[in-house]
């Protein structure tokens, strides 16, 4: 249910601020300044939160793991 009703409080929440007194209200790009700067915001704290993750940590010794396992992988017979 969160990800139908998600994009329309966004957009509703972006729409229907009250700009009244605000920095850039009175530039024509000012709403795409403030737009642009909460996208911003919200992939660097997506990017932090991944990183954060166990399920990021896993992945990255896994990856480690298999990194190193084929370092030292012989080919031939044995």
């Amino acid at each position: 249910m969160t990800a139908v009703l998600l994009p329309m409080t966004i957009i509703s929440g972006l729409f229907g601020m009250n700009v009244g007194g605000l920095p850039l209200v009175d530039t024509a790009l000012g709403f795409w300044v403030v737009t642009a700067i909460s996208v911003v915001v919200v992939c660097a704290r997506c990017e932090s939160l991944a990183a954060m993750s166990p399920v990021a940590s896993v992945r990255t010794s896994l990856h480690a793991e298999r990194a190193a396992g084929a370092q030292t992988r012989q080919v031939g017979p044995q």
